[in-house]
């Protein structure tokens, strides 16, 4: 007489071989849709009313950047050069709020000149660009400086410096007014001339790219703060995916958990700020909230753009074993 548990357990038996094999199956298929690399190359090019961004180790920001006024704040100190009918003076505070106002002045047929100069920046300073919609103005936020800041003057000069007043120098040969940062940096505020574009250093190494601002709403019970896209267009590209594109629109919240790498270039435009970045990247997403989508690569596609021949191969080979095993399994039910 047969035994029904016992047959049952055999049927089990010689079924486990298939059913581990579409386990398998649907493992390997959901790891390969679903399951995202863990980090990516890619290269950015944007135009972004504010960046921000970590630099890594000793960099020089700007060379020479030539200007049509400054401001400088968050200083302990600045040195005025000797100008016509005018000694050379010192300003210190011991609580680092000197602040300065520079522009080109005019006397006579001649006018000033004045250029930001040799902006290197310590190791690991957090460095925050902002446009002023509708001029052509920027900010540059710094949380370190060098101890010296250099801004290189020509000709008649407006100068204004906090607790000393407001004057025009007139400087017979060019000179530097040397500016020392306060403890906690210093921010500057730059002018550039009609039509110009500020050029920063390129090949700047940077890390935590960020592209977003802080917005604050509310009354006077109440304050609201949320963060908000900078971008206003740019192209996304994915350097592991042969260069795929990805557009972004104007307002999307692009967002990096990491990012390192370079910035080819930095400018300074009348409509905001043209950055060009390339380097690798973790937890890329764009949205927010519930509706916040992850843009690094799927393992399949990585595999497919990487090693398109091993991927057919594999799945070819993959497949006809998959066969074989059904084929085995349908005779030995027979």
């Amino acid at each position: 007489m047969t035994n029904p548990a016992k047959t049952l357990r055999q049927r089990l038996r010689a079924q486990l071989p298939l059913f581990l094999v579409v386990v398998a199956t649907l493992a390997l298929v959901s790891v390969l849709f679903f399951a995202r690399v863990h980090s990516t190359e890619i290269e950015l090019d944007v135009e972004t009313t504010r960046a921000d961004f970590v630099v890594s180790g000793r960099q020089a920001l700007i060379d020479a950047l030539v200007l049509s006024r400054i401001g400088i704040g968050r200083l302990r100190a600045a040195e005025v050069p000797r100008a016509r009918d005018q000694d050379a003076q010192v300003v210190r505070s011991d609580s680092d709020d000197i602040a300065v106002q520079i522009a080109p002045a005019t006397a006579g047929d001649r006018t000033g000149a004045i250029t930001l100069q040799d902006l290197v920046l310590p190791p690991a300073t957090t460095v925050s660009l902002t446009h002023a919609e509708g001029s052509q103005s920027h900010r540059i936020d710094l949380t370190a400086a060098p101890p010296d800041l250099h801004v290189a003057l020509s000709g008649p000069t407006a100068l204004g410096i906090t607790g000393a007043g407001r004057r025009t120098l007139d400087l017979e040969v060019p000179s530097d007014l040397t500016l020392h940062a306060g403890k906690s940096g210093a921010f500057l505020d730059l002018e550039l001339p009609a039509a110009a574009r500020g050029q920063l250093a390129r090949q700047l190494r940077a890390r935590n790219l960020r592209l977003h601002d802080v917005d604050e709403s509310g009354d006077e019970t109440e304050t609201v703060v949320k963060r908000v896209s900078a971008i206003l267009s740019g192209t996304l590209y994915f350097e592991a995916l042969d260069g795929q594109q990805r557009k972004l629109r104007a307002g999307e919240m692009l967002q990096f958990a990491h990012s390192e790498g370079e910035l080819r270039t930095v400018r300074l435009e009348a409509g905001g700020i043209a950055l060009s970045f390339f380097g690798t990247v973790d937890g890329m997403t764009v949205g927010r909230g519930q509706n916040q989508v992850s843009l690094m690569p799927t393992w399949l596609e990585w595999l497919r753009a990487r090693h398109g021949l091993g991927l057919f191969w594999g799945a070819a080979v993959y497949l006809c074993g998959l066969a074989v095993t059904a084929v085995k399994w349908l005779r030995g039910r027979e």
